[in-house]
């Protein structure tokens, strides 16, 4: 099975023209994932979701709208239904919590005879504007799933822009490498208004409660995913991820999918997890 998650920039889309969205596309559609997040589908019309999902034959699970802001952002979790089936509607959790949005998803292979391949497949995106937001968002609405959990599979998938840096992520050699203003996001406020070091409290929040970073049994370290788009933001950091819960078998790949073409198209770079 082969997990995909990837944010846009602004839903592919540059003043109506879709010829980035095309080319994003194509490119998915090259890396075949059976289970599939985007973030910042900005400004799709309703029907481009399915547009989309047909041109990489999959299905849509559900596009989950930004819980702030214009309701242009979105968010929205794909399957591949040859290989994986809903056993029940997709939903949206969150709904007043998360600044963007978070999709839950029950699937099952479809050659399953029984309930033992089941998985519980997350979507989401977490908030740009700082250390306690995030921290809200997952707490209870992810670490819930860790773990064992009422009424859901015993394995779950999480694919997410993250937006705070990976455990293993360097702080800048100088603060000055990220505008001042943008620093908040990723840093540490104490009390007094003053920032400390980098914000890692909801990815070790998650890794607290049980999610599992594929990167600890992977041989060497993926590429970041960000830092190369911006000329006042060239911090390599990771911020899109993709953890696991539960018994699933040891990952054959974990990868951050780093080319030119890819690094002009959007701000993030896709990260492929396959097992």
């Amino acid at each position: 099975m082969r997990a995909v998650t990837y944010n846009l920039l602004n839903g592919g889309l540059d003043d109506g023209d879709d010829a980035r969205l095309l080319r994003q596309v194509d490119i998915l559609a090259g890396l075949a994932p059976d289970v599939l997040t985007l973030q910042e589908c900005t400004g799709w019309p309703p029907r481009l979701a399915e547009e989309v999902a047909a041109a990489l034959g999959m299905s849509v699970a559900l596009t989950a709208t930004s819980g702030t802001g214009s309701g242009l952002n979105a968010t929205v979790l794909f399957h591949r239904p040859s290989v994986l089936k809903l056993v029940a509607p997709a939903a949206q959790r969150g709904q007043g919590i998360y600044t963007h949005a978070l999709i839950k998803a029950h699937l099952r292979p479809v050659d399953a005879e029984d309930t033992s391949g089941d998985f519980l497949a997350l979507g989401t995106h977490l908030s740009w504007s700082g250390a306690a937001a995030r921290l809200t968002e997952v707490t209870g609405y992810l670490t819930d799933f860790a773990g064992d959990f009422p009424g859901t599979p015993a394995r779950a998938l999480l694919m997410m822009d993250a937006n705070t840096p990976a455990p293993y992520d360097r702080r800048p050699w100088r603060w000055s490498k990220i505008p001042t203003n943008l620093q908040p996001r990723y840093r540490r406020i104490r009390p007094s208004g003053r920032l400390a070091g980098i914000d890692r409290a909801a990815m070790r929040a998650l890794l607290n409660a049980g999610w599992q970073d594929p990167q600890a049994h992977i041989r060497g370290r993926r590429a970041a995913t960000v830092g190369y788009y911006y000329a006042n933001e060239r911090v390599p950091w990771h911020l899109d991820h993709i953890l696991l819960a539960g018994p699933w078998p040891k990952a054959a790949n974990y990868r951050t999918v780093d080319t030119h073409e890819l690094r002009a198209l959007a701000d993030h770079l896709p990260v492929v997890l396959e097992i």
